[in-house]
Formats: structure tokens, C-alpha cells, sequence
């Protein structure tokens, strides 16, 4: 078989013909195809994709296939048909989607970032760019509700940009500013850093989650599509999961990246590698020359001297007090270098996190359920959120401090202690008992950090049971939906199931999507029926049209 007719008859139409009536025609055969070893990520492209926050990718997959995909989209929402974006379900509607994932190279991606058993989020959107268009404000994608999950810096949740078509700069792809998914507030002068993600037809483009991105100006007279799909990592890292042909040794990203974010860049490493950051002893007087440099009038000098000043960690005590008023720095990525800093020098560290904390935070001014977008505003709470991310560094030393913040502290330093709370690697039954209460706060912005917490913590029977009484009961969509997604990632067993059948009815499309998952997870006949009887009555219909309703 030619490769050009590996995918001619997949999710085929039924044909009439006046002999022999309708008729399907059979689906070949895939499995050659889909069982390719993933081609894994380097080092190197890991260490990229940490600091810029992108890779770019193009599948095995030949140019039929996306020519394919882009006349089904056509179809669906070309010539202004925008108000018919099938969203969430594109994969009914277009199922050779499925293949992409499954392809070596972008299956590979997403196993050596996010590790094995990742999820595909229920979330997917086609995006058009109409001719002629003007483009699009710069921002990063909110989570769906008012809520506004604390970001994570490290890798937990990826997006997929899919290009159908051969796309060139005119025809306005999607542009992102590499290594802004640290920063919650636009970089200086964004134009002089975009990378489009243009090239050849089914080009694609891996992302964390929070980079900041924005549709380009289309000069052309014909639409631009592009395919958006997201996925979750669901434990925290184990093992190696790319290729690693060379030493764990971090190196030098080989990107263009507008600030040196260094101190986050070397964590996440760590992180992923499950190495301890290694530090440095300075040279005589080096520390002393770099808090002057803190002083400078000039923030780059400024930038640079708290990363350096991370890489000696405890061996840097000299430096608290600075970099204690670096922390409150107006430019972010020089806040958040002096938070990684304070947050490598032990318990000394922690106090000064924890000053500046509670000097910083306050109520809450902003009315909760007035969505809005966070690219678009300069949160006033950044000293406390990046502080909280230094008392994340610190590890075992902040647990105490974490703990008085999530019960005593006023505004966003609770919904960011519990946050933190999750992402210690420390085992602590206090912290479990602690979340445990905190997913019934009254705060919901507590209780959504506390939820997701728990879901990334080696589970208990307290904690799951806490999480199904969460998902039966609490009022919020949005904190029921990330009960259901704590299951997912937790180890559900049959004692889950009831409160996973219920959440199969929730009026919210995500609870119903992570119970799903859940219950496979669990895959037990029970469980399975549970799903089966499920699908039976939701069960798209990819075939049937205004056209066609019989």
C-alpha cells in the first residue's frame, strides 16, 4: 500500500448507489502505522523547551493526511461559517485527528515532557484567521471559569498548535514570545521577540500551557486554519522519560529568550530529572559585587545579578537582605530570579519570603466572578504569587510557614499556599490533613488550589474520599470539575464509582470528561459498564447532518 492511501478511507461517509442501496465502505488497517516507536526528545530540546517554552515539530505523517484535515475543516466552518465551530467535538467530526497523536514524532514530544499516561483534555478549538484580518491582542489562555487556577511553572499542562496547510508568515499563523510562560505581565516590546509558528503543512508547535501567544495579521486574500488541542501530565516525574544520550548536565539553552529566567529554568530541570540542584561556592567578594550590581539603575544588570546570585544558593547568605528588595522589583522577571534565590537559602530565605508576603498581601479587590483576562491585566498581587513560588524551592523548611499563610493570611496568599502545598516533594501527613480541610474553605479560590493540590500528592482513602465528597456536593462547576480531574490523577478505586456515575450527569462538560477518564483508570467491569451505559445515550453522531438526520 502507497503511503498517500494509508488514511484514503478512514472515518468514511456512508454512499448511495441505485444497485445496491447505502453502503460503508471497510477501514483498513492502522496498526502498522500506530505502533511506531515514539521518537523521544534530546536533552538539549528538553532544556529548550524549559526555557523558551515552545518546540516546533513536524509529524511523520504524509501531506494527504493534512490536506485531508483541511478540507473537512473547510467544510465545517469555512466562508464565515465560524458560528458553526464544532469546538469541543472536532474529534467526532474529524477522528483522523487521532492519528496525529498517535504520531511518532508528536506522541514522542508529549511522553518526554509530560510523562507516560498523559490525558488529552476534553478542551480542543479550530481557530480561523479570516482574510485580511487585523490579528489578535497578545495573552495567555485562561482555564475556563472565573476562578483563574494559579499557574504552574513547572510542565504540567501542554498545548498542541496543529497548521493543516502550508502556512507563511502572510497568511497569519500563530505567534508566541518565547520564554513568557513564567510572567503574568506582557514583556517589553513583544514584536522583536515573536516566533510564528509558520512552515510546511501539518506543522505543529508544543507549548506550555501559559506562554503567552496572539493570532498574526493575515495579508492574504484565503483562512488560515490551525487546530488546538491540549494535554495534562498526571503524576509528578519518576523517571527519565526522553532520550538521554548525555549527562544530566544543564546546558545553555540555545534559543533566543528576552530575559535570563536561569534560577525557574535549572528548577524545572531538576524537577523533571529528579536531581538535586547542585550549588556553587562564590569567589572572594563576588557576592558583594553582585548585591551592588542588585542596586544598578539598569534592570538587566539587575536581572542578571540575582540569577547569578541563585547559583551559590545557601552559600549566599550575604545577599538576603537585597534581594529581599529585589523581590519587590516592578520589572517581574528580576521579582521572580530574587524569589528562586531567597528560596535556595534554607530558613533565613524562607523569613525574608515570608516578610515580604505578608507586607504585600491584602483582600481580594477584584470581584471574583468578573471574568476577565489575565493577559490583559498586571496583577497587584506578584510579589505574593512569586514569593510563594521561592517558599515552592524551599522545599521541607517552608511547610510551617505555607501553612500559617493558608490560614491566616489575607487575600491571595491562601489560594497560593494551598497551591504550594501540592508541589512540595516532601511526605507529610500534616500537609494531606491540612488540604483535606482546605478543600471545604470557604474561599473558592482556596478550595481550587487545595483540590488540585491533593490531586498531585500520593493519594490516601482520607484524600479521595474528601475529593468524592467535593465532587458530589460542592456548588462550583469549576471546583467540581477539578475534583474530577484530582481522581484522574489520584488511584481511584471502586470505591469511586457512585460519585464518578454522578459526575457523568453534571451539567459541566469537564466533570463529565474527567469522570470519564477516571473510570477507565479504575477499569474494573463495573467501572466499564458504568462508561458504556454512559455513551450509549451522549454518543456523538459524527455522520449525521441537517442533510442527513436518518
Amino acid at each position: 500500500m502507497k503511503k498517500s492511501e494509508l488514511f484514503k478511507d478512514l472515518a468514511p461517509q456512508r454512499q448511495f448507489s441505485l444497485n445496491s442501496g447505502l453502503s460503508t465502505p471497510k477501514l483498513k488497517n492502522y496498526s502498522d502505522y500506530l505502533l511506531k516507536k515514539p521518537i523521544l526528545l534530546t536533552n538539549q530540546k528538553i532544556i529548550n523547551f524549559l526555557s523558551s517554552g515552545y518546540i516546533s515539530l513536524t509529524p511523520t505523517l504524509p501531506i494527504e493526511f493534512h490536506d485531508r484535515i483541511f478540507s473537512k475543516i473547510d467544510e465545517l466552518i469555512g466562508n464565515g461559517k465560524d458560528e458553526e465551530n464544532p469546538g469541543n467535538n472536532i474529534l467526532p467530526l474529524i477522528p483522523e485527528f487521532q492519528l496525529l497523536f498517535k504520531d511518532p514524532i508528536i506522541h514522542g514530544a508529549l511522553l518526554s515532557i509530560l510523562g507516560p499516561n498523559y490525558m488529552l483534555h476534553p478542551h480542543r478549538y479550530i481557530h480561523d484567521n479570516p482574510p485580511r484580518s487585523g490579528g489578535q491582542a497578545w495573552h495567555h489562555d485562561t482555564y475556563w471559569g472565573y476562578l483563574k487556577k494559579v499557574r504552574n511553572h513547572h510542565p504540567w499542562w501542554l498545548m498542541l498548535m496543529y497548521m493543516p496547510q502550508e502556512t507563511p508568515n502572510d497568511l497569519g499563523p500563530t505567534g508566541i514570545l518565547p520564554g513568557s510562560q513564567y510572567l503574568n505581565k506582557k514583556i517589553e516590546n513583544p514584536d522583536d521577540f515573536e516566533i510564528p509558528n509558520s512552515g510546511p503543512a501539518g506543522n505543529c508547535m508544543i507549548i506550555h500551557y501559559d506562554l503567552w501567544h496572539h493570532k498574526m495579521k493575515n495579508h492574504t486574500k484565503s483562512s488560515r486554519y490551525m487546530a488546538k488541542f491540549e494535554f495534562v501530565r498526571r503524576n509528578k516525574p519518576s523517571s527519565i522519560t526522553w532520550s538521554n544520550k548525555n549527562s544530566l548536565k544543564w546546558k545553555n539553552p540555545k534559543t533566543l529568550i528576552p530575559y535570563n529566567l536561569e534560577p525557574i529554568w535549572k528548577n524545572n530541570w531538576s524537577w523533571l530529572t529528579l536531581k538535586p540542584l547542585e550549588y556553587q561556592n562564590p569567589k572572594i567578594g563576588e557576592i558583594a559585587q553582585l548585591c551592588k550590581q542588585l542596586k544598578s539603575p539598569d534592570k538587566d544588570h539587575r536581572l542578571i545579578a540575582a540569577g547569578k546570585i541563585n547559583r551559590f544558593g545557601p552559600n549566599s547568605l550575604s545577599a538576603i537582605d537585597p534581594l529581599e528588595e529585589a523581590l519587590v522589583d516592578k520589572h517581574e522577571p528580576i521579582s521572580l530570579n530574587a524569589s528562586y534565590a531567597l528560596g535556595s537559602m534554607g530558613d533565613m530565605g524562607v523569613e525574608a519570603l515570608y516578610n515580604a508576603i505578608k507586607i504585600k498581601d491584602g483582600p481580594n479587590e477584584t470581584d471574583p466572578r468578573l471574568f476577565f483576562d489575565e493577559g490583559q491585566e498586571w496583577e497587584l498581587g506578584y510579589v505574593v504569587r512569586n514569593a510563594v513560588h521561592g517558599l515552592i524551592v524551599s522545599g521541607s523548611n517552608s511547610l510551617s510557614t505555607l501553612i500559617e499563610l493558608s490560614l491566616n493570611g489575607d487575600g491571595l496568599s491562601r489560594r497560593y499556599s494551598a497551591f504550594a502545598m501540592g508541589e512540595l516533594e516532601i511526605k507529610s501527613k500534616e500537609i494531606e490533613e491540612h488540604l483535606v480541610n482546605l478543600c471545604f474553605d470557604n474561599d473558592p479560590f482556596v478550595r481550587i488550589s487545595a483540590i488540585e493540590s491533593l490531586g498531585i500528592r500520593p493519594s490516601s482513602p482520607d484524600s479521595v474520599k474528601s475529593i468524592c465528597k467535593v465532587l458530589e456536593n460542592d456548588i462550583d462547576d469549576e471546583i467540581r470539575s477539578h475534583a474530577a480531574l484530582a481522581l484522574w490523577r489520584m488511584e481511584p478505586s471502586a470505591k469511586t464509582i457512585s460519585s464518578l456515575k454522578i459526575a457523568l450527569y453534571d451539567g459541566d462538560r469537564y466533570v463529565q470528561a474527567y469522570a470519564l477518564e477516571a473510570l477507565q483508570r479504575i477499569n474494573t467491569t463495573e467501572s466499564l459498564n458504568v462508561m458504556v451505559e454512559h455513551l450509549k445515550t451522549s454518543r456523538w453522531c459524527p455522520i449525521t447532518n441537517k442533510k442527513n438526520m436518518f
